[in-house]
């Protein structure tokens, strides 16, 4: 809950800034500024004497902070989960990095030179150097990177020190080490704010897991907030004030309680079906991006993961993942999502999502270009070895695979044959895995939708990506401003698209789900209902407002209203409509909470 805190008598002038919101929550008060992970060191000439007794140093350092990071991971996956433990392994990997540990102690031997200063040097170069990659995913290696170099330079100095839980305020920083991250007390910590960072970053899946408000990517801000300066932080809308005014203080304090009995709410509508009032059952489902959103799917009693977007965990490496390190993530996912199951889509980078160690580049019309199927098709190897770690983790329970990018029968024909030849390729080995793995194929582009009844009598689901539909049906690129007016959910073509692919897919007797951010909209629930949608697939946060949704209007109505939009000729118009047959009793439950879809589908 925010708290009201004393204002400090040193006033900064009101200031308000923009960041990425990362944890929902208002938080209100004093800044409590962390420590600069790249503090300066100082450099030592050595004597030849003392070459071999500061190698030793060196390595003890780096045994100790072995030590230390195995006990934080440990207790990470005690107080957690262990997904969300698995941060840690990417700095123990780095301690035994020969970039990291046996360049330093060359270069100790080469330049006789202190290790404190030569190993912090290597950590900044490769620190530079992953910054200057475009992936997104990098920025959080380069802050495991300087959480390492933090640790090591504390054992050198002989200041090493135990972890610090007495982190109190609303803590602001340039980045936030995921070693403070895992020690973040909620009774204690009333937000979090910084520089860097993205909304899968370790702090904000950090915040998110200890319910503590956040917004990161705050670009300056560090800079420009002393200690102690009164601060306001809106965790839904992505906003920090500094300093900021009563009546300010005063709305932020009713959103966080009116925030507080939603959730309420919503922890009533838990143990409850996505059942309409008059019996029609909706199979309401999650999407995944990391493997550490497991907890909060489960939590939310979702049916199962809808839609795992792989390329999201392939960004998080520098190389492409083995088929021993899909397996495990596959695999543990499939175990915990029960009989549900768990939908996983291969990998679909391209467009707005590329990995710079694939080879690929940002094209002109990226979302025109060589992206899913396109891309996978042109690197058998890659595509053979993520369709066998599918195929494996299928056996450990229930596992669809789904292809997204597909415009003709034969893509998805050349897809049956790579699946084909992965399959025979675990037979041979006589490997466990799963002959039966059920096939999808998402529907996003016209052709795809035209195609539908040829598709629908070869596959055994279709998973409509609303997003891309709606871009490539309008012709209107979803990441443009000035275009967002043309956008149109709720377009007379889109509303018809949806309809022609859920009719192609019933009269084969295949399931049609539907995923992105038009599934998430409360307004387009009893439409999507009422069009014959088996599935829904949201973002975690928006499982109870959609099952609320769900649960308020019967099916009948719903077909209704349905019908009524597939007639219209205007989107705006058709939306009046929906809003006025639904009534005041149907609220659009949107919160400033904005857990929008962000991934691409």
């Amino acid at each position: 809950m925010a708290k009201k805190s004393k204002a400090p008598s040193e006033r900064s002038g009101n200031r308000r800034f923009s960041g990425i919101p990362a944890s929902p929550g208002i938080a209100i008060g004093p800044v409590r500024r962390l420590e600069d992970p790249d503090s300066e060191v100082q450099e030592l000439n050595l004597a030849p004497d003392q070459i071999d007794p500061e190698i030793e140093r060196f390595h003890r350092a780096l045994e100790e902070a072995k030590k230390e990071i195995s006990e934080l991971r440990e207790t990470t996956r005690r107080d957690l989960d262990e997904d969300i433990a698995r941060i840690f392994d990417v700095q123990l990997l780095v301690l035994e990095d020969p970039l990291a540990v046996d360049r330093t102690e060359n270069a100790i031997r080469k330049e006789n030179k202190n290790a404190e200063f030569l190993f912090r040097r290597h950590m900044l170069e490769m620190r530079d150097s992953l910054a200057a990659l475009a992936d997104s995913y990098f920025s959080d290696r380069a802050i495991d990177l300087m959480d390492v170099n933090r640790r090591v330079l504390r054992h050198l100095s002989g200041s090493a020190r135990k972890e610090d839980n007495s982190l109190e305020g609303v803590l602001l920083g340039k980045e936030l080490a995921p070693s403070d991250a895992v020690m973040l007390d909620p009774d204690r910590v009333l937000g979090l704010v910084t520089d860097t960072g993205g909304a899968t970053s370790h702090a904000a899946i950090m915040a998110r897991a200890r319910g503590i408000p956040a917004v990161v990517g705050v670009k300056g801000i560090s800079q420009a907030v002393k200690d102690g300066i009164l601060i306001a932080v809106d965790g839904f809308s992505g906003t920090v004030e500094i300093d900021p005014p009563a009546r300010t203080q005063e709305r932020l304090r009713k959103q966080q309680e009116a925030y507080e009995e939603q959730e309420k709410h919503h922890a009533a509508l838990a143990g409850l079906a996505a059942e309409t009032p008059d019996g029609h059952r909706v199979t309401l489902s999650a999407n995944m991006e990391l493997p550490e959103e497991m907890t909060a799917i489960l939590s939310h009693r979702a049916d199962g993961v809808g839609l795992f977007r792989t390329e999201f965990f392939f960004m998080r490496f520098h190389r492409a993942p083995t088929e021993e390190e899909q397996f495990r993530v596959y695999g543990e996912a499939v175990r915990k999502a029960g009989p549900a199951g768990v939908t996983i889509r291969v990998l679909d980078l391209g467009g707005d999502k590329t990995a710079s160690y694939l080879g690929m580049v940002k094209e002109r019309h990226s979302f025109s270009g060589v992206r899913g199927i396109r891309y996978l098709v042109e690197h058998p190897k890659l595509f053979h070895t993520q369709l066998r770690a599918i195929l494996r983790a299928g056996a450990l329970g229930k596992a669809r695979v789904l292809f997204p990018m597909l415009s003709s029968v034969k893509e998805f024909e050349t897809v049956q044959s790579h699946t084909r030849e992965a399959l025979a390729s675990l037979q041979t080995e006589k490997a466990t895995f799963d002959p039966d793995l059920e096939m999808g194929v998402m529907i996003e582009v016209p052709a795809a939708v035209i195609l539908a009844d040829e598709l629908a009598s070869r596959v055994d689901f279709f998973s409509v990506g609303s997003n891309d539909l709606i871009q490539y049906m309008l012709a209107v690129d979803r990441d443009n401003a000035a275009l967002q007016h043309l956008y149109q959910p709720f377009h007379p073509a889109v509303l018809r698209a949806l309809k022609q692919t859920v009719d192609a897919g019933h009269r084969y007797g295949k399931p049609v789900s539907i995923c992105g951010e038009m599934a998430g909209d409360p307004l387009a629930v009893p439409v999507l209902v009422g069009l014959g949608f088996d599935q829904l697939s949201v973002s975690s946060s928006l499982i109870p407002t959609i099952k609320q949704a769900i649960r308020l209007i019967s099916h009948a109505d719903c077909v209704e209203i349905a019908h009524r939009a597939l007639d219209g000729d205007d989107a705006q118009v058709t939306l009046d409509k929906i809003k006025t047959r639904l009534g005041p009793g149907f609220p659009d439950f949107k919160t400033k909470a904005g857990s929008g879809d962000r991934g691409r589908a």
